[in-house]
């Protein structure tokens, strides 16, 4: 009987996180990463962390026209905590509206 999935024990393959970039790009990529500072790298998850958070928000107003920012926000983070935590800690039901 066939498997589905590799046998745990066996050993895998890495992806390549860049197969459908020229090697020469890839290569480019990932020697611009390895020449930034420890911060640069810290700076530059901090700029995509900012930029998923302004979509999130984006496409709940989306959804939400009449929200505010405080209902934008709570929104946002429902989207990741359970409907107890967020009764417990903002006193916000997300099932409410």
């Amino acid at each position: 009987m066939p498997r589905d999935r590799p046998n745990l024990g066996s050993v895998v393959e890495p992806v390549d996180p860049c197969n459908d970039t020229d090697p020469a790009a890839g290569a480019a990529q990932a020697a611009a990463w390895r020449a930034m500072t420890p911060m640069a790298k810290y700076a530059a998850l901090q700029a995509l962390q900012a930029t998923a958070v302004a979509f999130a928000e984006a496409g709940i107003r989306a959804r939400h026209p009449r929200a505010g920012p405080r209902e934008v926000f709570l929104r946002r983070i429902a989207q990741h905590l359970d409907r107890a935590t967020m009764m417990a800690v903002y006193g916000y039901d997300p099932g409410s509206s």
